[in-house]
């Protein structure tokens, strides 16, 4: 007769302990600035600042629904930082968004209790793209003190050059690069060579094509096999700079050696792709489709073919309106 009362009684401890264990597995949010950098400034960590509107932004939804409740970001954003959400039409304070450059939601904000930014990203990102930004942000800190206390040291160099430009902050990794080249002169320590590719898609970002390619032949002369593990990704850039130049001739005779040259590349599809679209802009439509039916022979699944299914199919189109009498 015992027995339904102590079953009832263990069941409910087991749903308070199920309960409890739930809520230690959600993001330790803060309800306002003074609050957050109160327990920054005592746990000496940063802010993780986020604007979002899951009510009237997809994306921020989306962010709601998959990787904030991940148990591994959940982990790591309550163990290095403290947390803190402004939803843009319900916080008292979202006018922090002006003072953080907010121009689209979700964005988060890795930031001191001084509102110096740390990092930021916008957008929709999975829970391991996301987290992948949040190791990085964590780490800064450490390899900022790790640099100021040896700044001629390769490696610490090094690793606050690569977290620079992994946050996107490039003005701070460019000195930072220039200097590993010089550390790593002769390229002993395999640096230099990423160094030099960083600072190359830096130099393409900012749309100095010269210093771009400057950068990328650097790397090809100190990877003349293409053993490095940039070596497909370096080869591509060098093959797309043409067209920036609208040199789209000897930018489709590029790719088509990277194609070649790089038979197992993850860019392979994607050369493929550039390559269709570049002998269109040389007005070579019989060359582009050739180049756009061996993306979708070789990778049907991927995202370049579905778009080059498109474009094929208005290249056919307009084969055919030009052969009407």
């Amino acid at each position: 007769m015992h027995k339904y009362p102590i079953f009832l009684s263990a069941l409910s401890v087991l749903l308070f302990l199920s309960a409890s264990i739930h809520a230690a597995e959600t993001v330790a949010w803060k309800t306002s600035w003074d609050e957050a950098a109160k327990a920054a400034k005592k746990s000496s960590k940063n802010i993780l600042l986020l604007f979002t509107n899951p009510e009237r932004c997809p994306p921020c939804r989306m962010m709601e629904e998959s990787t904030w409740p991940d148990a591994a970001v959940v982990k790591f954003v309550n163990a290095n930082f403290v947390p803190l959400k402004i939803h843009t039409d319900q916080s008292k304070e979202r006018d922090l968004g002006n003072e953080f450059r907010v121009m689209g939601i979700p964005t988060t904000v890795v930031t001191n209790p001084d509102k110096d930014t740390v990092a930021r990203t916008a957008g929709f990102a999975p829970p391991n793209d996301f987290l992948d930004f949040l190791e990085a942000a964590a780490a800064i800190k450490k390899l900022e003190k790790a640099v100021k206390a040896a700044p001629e040291k390769l490696d610490a160099v090094f690793d606050l050059a690569k977290a620079y430009t992994d946050l996107d902050r490039k003005t701070d990794a460019a000195p930072l690069l220039e200097k590993v080249c010089a550390l790593d002169k002769d390229n002993a320590a395999k640096k230099k060579l990423v160094a030099l590719y960083l600072l190359g898609t830096i130099a393409f970002q900012n749309n100095d094509i010269e210093e771009a390619k400057k950068k990328f032949l650097e790397v090809s002369k100190l990877d003349p096999d293409n053993k490095s593990e940039y070596a497909d990704d370096n080869a591509l850039q060098l093959a797309i700079l043409p067209a920036n130049e609208r040199n789209f001739a000897a930018a489709a005779a590029r790719l088509r050696k990277f194609a070649n040259t790089f038979p197992k590349s993850e860019y392979r599809p994607e050369a493929l792709f550039i390559l269709g679209r570049c002998h269109l802009m040389a007005e070579d439509a019989a060359a582009a489709a050739k180049a756009l039916e061996e993306l979708i022979k070789d990778y049907p699944d991927s995202r370049p073919a579905e778009y080059a299914k498109r474009i094929l199919a208005d290249i056919k189109r307009n084969g055919n309106e030009t052969e009407q009498p």
